[in-house]
């Protein structure tokens, strides 16, 4: 099996998903997390503006609160 590298894996977001991602991570580390998990890269996405998962929450009337 292959090792993908980082760069080759986040290369591939885009600008939006890209920038969640590194404000989940630095999130992490000033709360001593030692992982990122999908759960904080989510956080992330929806406390910015306009993203595609705001227009499913949206589409699929989902509660933002729970």
């Amino acid at each position: 099996m292959s090792k993908l590298k980082r760069v080759q894996m986040f290369s591939k977001l885009d600008a939006a998903a890209y920038k969640a991602l590194e404000s989940a991570t630095m999130l992490c580390k000033t709360r001593g997390n030692p992982y990122v998990e999908p759960v904080h890269w989510v956080n992330q996405i929806l406390m910015g503006e306009n993203t595609d998962l705001h227009e499913i929450v949206r589409y699929f009337s989902l509660d933002q609160a729970k």
